[in-house]
């Protein structure tokens, strides 16, 4: 009897393990606890999409980056990785691959799963869209259905219809307002109506008669930064209140229309192969959810077991290197990831964690330079690498190669602010004054935060002046030994908050009086440091320790840098 309890309670414990197992197709793979039927058919669908957006994208059709789709089995296994309490899946794009989370909801799998994939593809070649306007296309697509060569578009969504008959609407200034950190974007209780508003607006703006012949020039205004509320009423001929007024007309006279339109499928479907999944492969895809969305106490225990191992590889040390990377472990991080390195690991991302970590303390130039190159050689749409690449090339005064590292930049991640920055820079020390002028407003366009806006404000300034003409070389001028080093004509007192480092130059943020001064070094050599050894200081990129500082400088805004002057001297207090 004893023994027959032991068999069925091992049997219970059995069943109650999730059983992992993998499906994979040329730019997909799913990870899932749901079972085969559930991923093969989610698989399947994404790649239709795929092949129906890669008309629209040539070149990586769509999709730069290699794809992993985690289908949970059990809501409460997804909730520990989710953002929001309003969050039925999501997307997050890195380095190497992009992610997509959900849990199993049987038929709604494919239509959360699509919703997230056209987060994905507009995240790679749109610029940021009007939030509303994001949510609303994302839920359009989302019922997008492949048959033969047909796509069908413009699906009812019952739930979404559902909210706008019961719910009580959101005026049209709220509406415009909201953003990612919105409450009514994050709560599940505000945030259906919000996905109700924008989805219907939407399905209007691109099926109904009167809308969708200017859908496109919408499209093209925001493309080419012209302001949201501008372009809206320029390519409808009214503002959102008055398109508001239409939409309760159109929800209300059921006016929702379904289309079928001739695709002419370009791509083969994918093949589909299935493996189960052992517990380390499993922990291991966890592992990187876990750094990916920021769970680090679940990161912890993974980098604990994996260290407990005896085994000797370059995947553990790697896998250890991005855990310890995670969790703010540098000096551990740099460890494994060199070992990891010299096992010959043909990993992009270790290569580039492995730069930016010999970077920021202190390592060898010529070898950051090294592990970058060998990045974007093992991963050709690593754009961070690229842009760090095309940041030096500028520094080396290589406009060239510093505008196409800032293309290939912008062209995977286009929403990056501070790569469309750098390319309008570099296209104006080029002459390129067309492509300058065009990154500047993309740079202003995608901008988050004070200091991004005055970034892009500054690219504007300089792009929109002609370039002034090459100066004549001056004389030489010998220097009397006595001499002192330059004095600064201001001074501002705060705490020295982050560095950024710009080739062999650098940039200060010192918070002051509310507010962060930014302030160039050419040559941080040269600056004249006060109360402390220079032994026990140095021009460490990234966040500082808040250490409190009175700056002296040479007040000189310069446009190019984002800066209010030259650091002639810090003193630390």
């Amino acid at each position: 009897m004893k023994r027959l309890a032991l068999i069925l309670a091992l049997a219970s414990a059995a069943s109650a393990a999730p059983r992992w197992i993998r499906l994979h197709s040329e730019r997909f793979e799913v990870f899932t606890t749901a079972g085969e039927p559930a991923a093969r058919s989610l698989l399947e669908h994404l790649d239709q999409a795929r092949r129906v957006f890669a008309g629209f994208a040539p070149g990586d059709r769509g999709v730069p980056l290699p794809i992993r789709v985690y289908l949970f089995g059990a809501e409460s296994d997804f909730a520990g990785y989710r953002p929001a309490d309003s969050t039925g899946g999501f997307f997050q794009s890195g380095p190497v691959r992009d992610i997509i989370a959900l849990p199993d909801r049987g038929r709604e799998n494919t239509r959360v799963a699509m919703h997230e994939f056209v987060h994905l593809v507009l995240s790679h070649a749109a610029p940021v869209l009007p939030r509303w306007f994001e949510e609303g296309t994302a839920e359009f697509y989302s019922t997008l259905r492949v048959a033969g060569d047909t796509v069908r578009l413009g699906g009812l969504i019952p739930s979404r219809l559902e909210a706008l008959r019961s719910e009580k609407w959101l005026d049209a200034d709220a509406f415009a307002r909201i953003e990612r950190d919105s409450p009514e974007y994050n709560r599940r209780d505000k945030a259906n109506v919000f996905y109700a508003q924008s989805w219907a607006l939407t399905h209007m703006l691109n099926l109904a008669p009167g809308w969708r012949e200017r859908m496109p020039h919408y499209i093209e205004l925001l493309a080419a930064g012209q302001g949201r509320d501008t372009a809206f009423e320029t390519a409808f001929g009214k503002p959102l209140a008055a398109a508001f007024q239409d939409l309760r007309g159109y929800v209300s006279a059921r006016r929702f229309r379904v289309v079928d339109v001739a695709a002419g499928l370009e791509l083969e479907a994918s093949p589909v192969t299935v493996h189960t999944v052992g517990a380390e492969e499993a922990e291991r895809a966890l592992s990187e959810l876990a750094v990916q969305t920021g769970r680090l106490r679940e990161a912890a225990k993974a980098y604990e077991a994996i260290g407990r191992d005896p085994a000797v590889s370059a995947e553990k040390e790697e896998r250890m290197g991005m855990l310890a990377l995670a969790l703010h472990r540098d000096r551990e991080a740099l460890e494994h990831l060199g070992r990891a390195i010299r096992l010959g690991t043909r990993n992009a991302e270790t290569h580039f964690e492995y730069a930016m970590l010999l970077r920021d303390t202190g390592g060898d130039s010529g070898q950051v330079l090294a592990h970058l190159r060998q990045a974007v050689e093992l991963q050709p749409n690593y754009a961070e690498a690229h842009f760090l690449l095309g940041l030096q090339a500028a520094a080396d005064k290589r406009s060239s190669a510093a505008i196409l590292h800032f293309q290939q930049a912008v062209r995977v991640l286009p929403r990056q602010s501070q790569f469309w920055h750098a390319l309008a820079l570099a296209a104006h020390e080029a002459g390129d004054e067309a492509e300058a002028r065009r990154a500047a407003r993309r740079a202003r366009d995608a901008a988050a935060g004070r200091r991004e806006i005055e970034m892009a404000d500054a690219a504007l300034d300089l792009v929109a002046s002609p370039k002034p003409p090459p100066r004549f070389p001056q004389p030489a001028v010998t220097t009397p030994p006595g001499w002192e080093n330059p004095k600064g004509d201001r001074r501002v007192e705060g705490t020295l908050t982050r560095i950024d480092c710009l080739g062999q130059a650098a940039r200060l943020a010192v918070a002051s009086g509310g507010r962060e001064v930014p302030l160039y070094v050419a040559r941080p050599g040269e600056v004249l440091l006060k109360n402390l050894s220079s032994l026990t200081f140095e021009f460490r990129c990234g966040a500082q320790d808040a250490r409190p500082v009175a700056v002296e400088y040479l007040a000189r805004p310069d446009a190019r840098t984002a800066t209010e002057g030259d650091v002639t001297a810090i003193e630390f207090r």
